[in-house]
Formats: C-alpha cells, structure tokens, sequence
C-alpha cells in the first residue's frame, strides 16, 4: 500500500525500530527482470525462524491479478486523491471505453468533484 512509503509512516518510531533490525541481500537465484521475487525470514525472540517466498510476483504475466485486485487497487490509489464519487466514475468511464469516445474518458477525468 502506498500508505506504508508516507512520511508520517515513514517517521513513526515503531516503523523506524523494525526497520534498523532489517537486513536484505541479493538472491542468485532470482529470475529478475522476469518477475520480481522476494523472500522474508524473520527470527523471533524464542527462537524460531518463520519464512516465506514469493518465487513469482502478483501481476506477472505467470501469476495476473484477477480483474477484481486490479479495481481495488485502483481504488486504493485513486482515493489518495479524489473522492470515492469521482473514483468511481473514473473507473466505470474505464471499463467502459470500448463503447464510448476518448474524449467522453477526457471529461470524466478532467471534471471537478
């Protein structure tokens, strides 16, 4: 989520105390820039290593996000800016191109509210 690289986000004590106890390092094994792969270990406090990999990304052409993920992350990202209102009209003038004009997408986008 964009949310997560804010400022504020970014300059929250607890963010920033998770983050100094972050180390990364380069996989030989990745298949960049074929998909975007990565891995996270995080050993806790009593001892234990939890772990996962995501080997293929969501959204490459071997794993596509489902047209569902895409409309809500368009969502997501929209309404950083615009009203949920304006968002929606956005999308549906989208998702509708095939039927209307550009110039009908060009008044959707450039209207206010």
């Amino acid at each position: 989520m964009l949310d997560d690289l804010d400022p504020a986000a970014l300059s929250d004590d607890t963010v920033r105390a998770v983050a100094a106890r972050v180390t990364h390092e380069a996989d030989s094994d990745m298949t960049y820039p074929r998909h975007y792969m990565g891995e996270v270990t995080v050993h806790t406090r009593d001892g234990r290593t939890l772990n996962h990999r995501e080997a293929i990304n969501r959204g490459s052409s071997d794993k596509p996000l489902s047209n569902a993920d895409i409309v809500a992350k368009f969502f997501d990202n929209a309404q950083r800016n615009v009203s949920r209102d304006k968002a929606q009209r956005i999308c549906d003038a989208v998702l509708s191109m095939e039927s209307h004009s550009a110039r009908d997408l060009a008044k959707t986008l450039s209207a206010h509210a």
